[in-house]
């Protein structure tokens, strides 16, 4: 049993940190861009795994929008501040049930309604897995970068829309995308459905309605985002650590003091490494249910031993109804009503105990098939955790997952010899 997944992350590309979103583009549609700005030249048209790339405009936009080297070029240009916001990426998994066809359709479906209706130009780029790299096979995803100004027949408005940095706007993309991914699967007769909620909504919500076996199977730990970096480099045999990272641009917190960054301290939350707690996490979700699965096969077994006892003492019963039916009638006791209801009662023991066994018997037959529904999602779940678990500790030689450029990042990767190597920067 496959879960189905569920990813909706949304980010700003600004240049405080360094980043362009020319290099971001050629690196996520797989092109050679040059960035007429600063003269350089980004060319990453040996990546694989690039599947399809289109841009989509919005009504009444300059077809040369499309031109993905003139778009972004353009939009770093009408931006003056040195810690402007360039863009916004959205990062989505798309369902590995679908195929390409479907894939693509539900995705540029979904980027046309929200995005694309509101005026955004947005920047597609639907990413296959590759094996060889070592993604996981079913690791089917897109990136889409936006436009931070509103399109206009002329290009990009001067004064960016402030509404679509809103959370309740962010909440509403990501429950708008689970709508569309739950449509499609339906339309294309897959019964795994996602929820863009914590699992701690999903289970206060299944216990509102008094879905036991629903809320038993989302009482698990949540797991956090590791990277797929950082994942590498542990399969590499690396031990990694987590350090203190400055982040955001430069400020004056009082008037005479030097300009300095926020400082975030990972190695008070990440217990080791973000990679190790995932670990930890998935090694207690999986021993949870086992736990809960070995408990809730002994009510099981329980239940149905009763419902055989019940089924039983049924079966003898109606031996001895059928046996004093016959010897009424031997004894001609049947000619009149009050005898017969006289054989009757004694046939099934009184109404009162024929209703009794009914009702137990009803309750058990409930109680089994809940029981037996929330053993179906616990093995399910757990078969997953077991996949994720085994593959996340596969051992792969570290010189072919890193490469010399994995070098920046927020994690050391410590080799067994003693040389470090540090992640990649982001794109």
């Amino acid at each position: 049993m496959a879960l189905p997944s569920y990813h909706f992350s949304a980010q700003v590309i600004r240049r405080s940190q360094g980043r362009s979103a020319i290099k971001a583009a050629a690196y996520r549609a797989g092109e050679r861009l040059r960035d007429e700005g600063r003269g350089k030249v980004y060319d990453f048209t040996r990546r694989r795994g690039v599947a399809y790339r289109e841009i989509l405009l919005p009504t009444g936009a300059p077809s040369w929008l499309k031109d993905r080297s003139r778009l972004w070029n353009y939009a770093e240009q009408i931006e003056a501040r040195r810690d402007a916001q360039l863009a916004r990426e959205i990062n989505i998994a798309l369902p590995h049930e679908l195929d390409a066809g479907q894939r693509r359709k539900l995705l540029l479906n979904f980027v046309q309604e929200a995005f694309v209706s509101r005026g955004m130009v947005a920047d597609i780029a639907f990413h296959d897995p590759v094996p060889e790299k070592g993604d996981h096979p079913e690791n089917f995803h897109a990136h889409v970068m936006l436009t931070l100004r509103q399109a206009t027949s002329t290009g990009l408005r001067r004064v960016k829309t402030r509404e679509w940095n809103s959370d309740e706007l962010l909440l509403a993309w990501r429950g708008l995308w689970a709508e569309h991914q739950n449509q499609a699967l339906e339309r294309a007769g897959v019964r795994s459905r996602v929820d863009h909620r914590t699992l701690k909504a999903q289970r206060e919500d299944a216990e509102r309605r008094g879905d036991r076996p629903q809320a038993f199977a989302l009482g698990r730990q949540p797991e956090i985002h590791v990277g797929p970096k950082a994942h590498k480099a542990a399969l590499s045999d690396k031990s990694l650590v987590s350090r203190d990272q400055p982040r955001g641009p430069y400020r004056r917190h009082r008037p005479n003091e030097n300009a300095r960054r926020r400082v975030v301290h990972y190695t008070k939350f990440d217990r080791g490494s973000r990679y190790q707690r995932n670990q930890e996490i998935i090694r207690q979700n999986f021993d949870r249910l086992s736990r809960e699965i070995t408990r809730w096969q002994r009510r099981s077994a329980r239940f149905k031993a009763t419902r055989h006892w019940i089924a039983q003492n049924e079966y003898q019963a109606m031996l001895e109804a059928e046996r004093q039916r016959q010897d009424a009638k031997r004894r001609r006791l049947w000619r009149k009503r009050r005898d017969q209801e006289a054989v009757w009662r004694t046939m099934t023991e009184g109404d009162r105990w024929q209703k009794r066994r009914k009702k137990r018997k009803t309750l058990l037959d409930h109680l089994i098939d809940e029981i037996d529904r929330t053993l179906r999602q616990l093995l399910g779940i757990r078969d997953h955790l077991a996949r994720r678990h085994s593959a996340v500790n596969q051992r792969r030689p570290w010189r072919s997952l890193l490469g010399r450029s994995a070098r920046r990042g927020r994690y050391r990767a410590r080799h067994p010899t003693g040389r470090a190597t540090r992640e990649r920067d982001n794109a």
